[in-house]
């Protein structure tokens, strides 16, 4: 529990400077834990922010955008997340979080 206390902590810093907003206005870099399925497409299968871990349970919707592939996730506490992965530089971000 504490583990996921830490990453919880790293994203309400995050969000510190719109304390009344929920939505992110510059993204946070994030490690994603994928599955590549039979088609050889990756998807996001856990989510890690610092020591913190988030198993992903629904792909709520996802879209493509000329150099990003985003994903809108539920993970098991109920939250929603927002992330994208950039085909160029192989990195994933947090784009909007809302806690459950």
């Amino acid at each position: 529990m504490t583990e996921l206390r830490r990453g919880f902590q790293g994203i309400e810093t995050a969000l510190r400077s719109h304390p009344s907003k929920i939505q992110m206005t510059t993204a946070m870099r994030i490690k994603v834990e994928c599955y590549a399925g039979y088609r050889g497409e990756e998807t996001p299968r856990r989510v890690q922010i610092g020591d913190g871990q988030w198993e992903v349970i629904e792909i709520l919707d996802r879209w493509l955008a000329p150099q990003h592939r985003y994903f809108k996730l539920k993970t098991v506490d109920g939250s929603q997340w927002i992330i994208r992965h950039d085909t160029l530089t192989d990195q994933w971000e947090l784009t909007y979080f809302k806690h459950a």
